[in-house]
């Protein structure tokens, strides 16, 4: 039984600083980020015919507060990420591995009596890793060993044969592992109460797991753009919104298929972009979130299937003046133009409830006799 022996046995080496790699390996590399659907599969003429898109403000009578609606949503999902590469030796095939060391966890803050609280918190730490260039017994019995000390073995896929030398690239798959692990605990925060109208920090196709897409009020805001789902006439209405205002709706799908499935699973989306910020003097893309809510969902209430109705606008209108009422007012928060307020909170809650900087590392290399 190797145990904590195992990195020594392989020739581990430390890494106390990541840097470098990213200067060597300049290739143009795709990431893994959602699908991209056929034009075909995207609707722009759900709410307003793709020729007559115009910039859409949500105007509600002046009577209307945000603590009125009911559908407003009162519970904040978000997960935290904090890990580096540690160490790195070389597999029994002389591939790189490169050793991910993380503590991830996912949190939910809720608003009770006009007070965000925090109501759900789950922390764990991890290490990613390419397993499959070692003996099972001993990658089992590392496990084991790492579990005693509270620390998760997250066994990445197989580094293709191309890239088995090219160390950012294998960095990178280690990190992408420990994403996906605090992804499925945003997913089980979600779950905890899925039947109250919620807000997700990203993609509904990262949170699937954690909804119903017929049932559940869930709504994604996604503050990163790895793509745009509107044609050309359609960006030149985003790029100029003024604040607070939005884009017509439109819908498109996301596949969710596992790899073995052999008949493609669809999340149907309805989606539209609003602008949380004042666009004046900034980058005509700044300030850009894309709110996401299932289409399963969305019809279900009534609010239309292949055309949105009044009521449809309505909800559609509510939910963009509740998002822009929720939007993040600090100014030396680094991302403000483009958060929301109870998700920055939710961050430094979670944050709160990590280990010091370096803590997990040094305990590692001291475990590891690294």
């Amino acid at each position: 039984m190797q145990g904590l022996k195992f990195i020594q046995n392989y020739e581990g080496k430390r890494v106390e600083r990541e840097f470098g790699a990213k200067q060597f390996w300049v290739e143009d590399e795709a990431e893994e980020t959602d699908d991209v659907p056929n034009e075909s599969a995207i609707n722009l003429g759900l709410e307003i015919e793709a020729g007559a898109w115009q910039a859409v403000n949500p105007q509600l009578p002046k009577s209307w507060r945000v603590q009125d609606w009911l559908s407003r949503p009162v519970r904040f999902v978000d997960g935290k990420d904090v890990g580096q590469t540690v160490a790195w030796l070389r597999g029994t095939d002389g591939s790189f591995v490169a050793i991910r060391l993380a503590e991830i966890g996912s949190v939910v803050m809720k608003i009770v009596n006009g007070e965000l609280r925090r109501e759900f918190a789950q922390v764990e730490r991890v290490l990613a890793m390419n397993t499959a260039v070692f003996p099972w017994e001993e990658v089992e019995s590392f496990a084991i060993a790492l579990r005693e000390h509270d620390i998760a073995l997250l066994p990445t896929k197989r580094t293709p044969e191309e890239f088995q030398m090219n160390f950012e690239k294998i960095r990178k798959f280690t990190q992408r592992r420990s994403m996906r692990e605090m992804m499925t605990l945003e997913e089980f925060a979600l779950a905890q109460r899925d039947d109250l109208p919620t807000i997700v920090d990203g993609t509904l196709k990262d949170h699937e797991g954690g909804f119903d897409a017929d049932e559940s009020p869930v709504f994604g805001i996604v503050k990163t753009q790895q793509r745009l789902y509107i044609d050309r006439q359609g960006q030149e209405i985003l790029f100029g919104l003024p604040e607070a205002h939005r884009t017509p709706a439109f819908s498109f799908s996301y596949d969710t298929s596992r790899v073995n499935d052999k008949v493609k699973i669809r999340l149907p989306i309805v989606a539209w972009y609003m602008r949380l910020c004042d666009g004046e003097s900034v980058e005509p893309n700044v300030g850009i979130v894309r709110v996401e809510v299932s289409h399963k969902w969305f019809a279900n209430k009534g609010y239309g299937e292949t055309e949105i109705n009044a009521a449809g606008k309505d909800f559609i209108n509510q939910l963009t003046r509740t998002i822009y009422e929720y939007r993040c007012r600090q100014k030396s928060y680094r991302r403000m133009k483009i958060s929301l307020e109870p998700i920055v909170r939710a961050e430094e809650s979670l944050g709160a409830l990590f280990c010091p900087p370096n803590y997990l590392k040094n305990q590692f290399y001291r475990l590891t006799e690294l």
